[in-house]
């Protein structure tokens, strides 16, 4: 289920559909307990492989993403200190 949603990138949605095509019985509260509950050992390896590769980056690629919001055009960015 996690890497359903992870490296799938599938809807909460799809994946209670899946599981019920297979036969089993849950609901969309159930299942996103399951993808929230006891993480905290993906979070921190998620934190060291960010750090990790921060750290021996030569450069970095971000997301430039512009949206409008109250009548203005702004911007998000992201920088490396």
């Amino acid at each position: 289920m996690l890497s359903l949603y992870h490296q799938g990138q599938s809807t909460v949605e799809r994946i209670v559909a899946l599981l019920r095509d297979f036969g089993v019985s849950i609901s969309k509260r159930q299942v996103v307990r399951i993808l929230t509950s006891k993480i905290d050992a993906f979070v921190a390896e998620a934190k060291q492989v960010l750090t990790a590769g921060l750290a021996s980056a030569g450069w970095v690629s971000v997301d430039d993403t512009g949206a409008r919001h109250w009548r203005g055009q702004w911007r998000v960015h992201a920088n490396r200190q």
